[in-house]
């Protein structure tokens, strides 16, 4: 559940980190500059440019995010599912 805490680290000053997996367990990470606020069970990810990443959702919907707080640095991990 994204919490109001969590705005401070969806506007894009710090780049997240999406993992995700293949179906075979091969995990791949990338940052991605911006991680949109939906609602306080939805975010939105662009997959511009993100071929392997967009692969694995699509084979795997889970994917593991952080975020980081941009005045405390602290950073936030989230398990997230793609909703078809």
């Amino acid at each position: 559940m994204i919490k109001d805490e969590h705005q401070p680290c969806l506007q894009g000053m710090f780049p997240s980190w999406i993992t995700t997996s293949s179906n075979e367990g091969e995990p791949n990470t990338t940052v991605i500059s911006q991680i949109w606020y939906v609602d306080e069970k939805h975010v939105a990810l662009s997959f511009q440019f993100f071929n392997k990443t967009k692969r694995n959702i699509s084979e795997n919907p889970y994917a593991y995010a952080t975020i980081s707080d941009p005045s405390t640095l602290k950073q936030y991990n989230f398990v997230f599912k793609e909703k078809k």
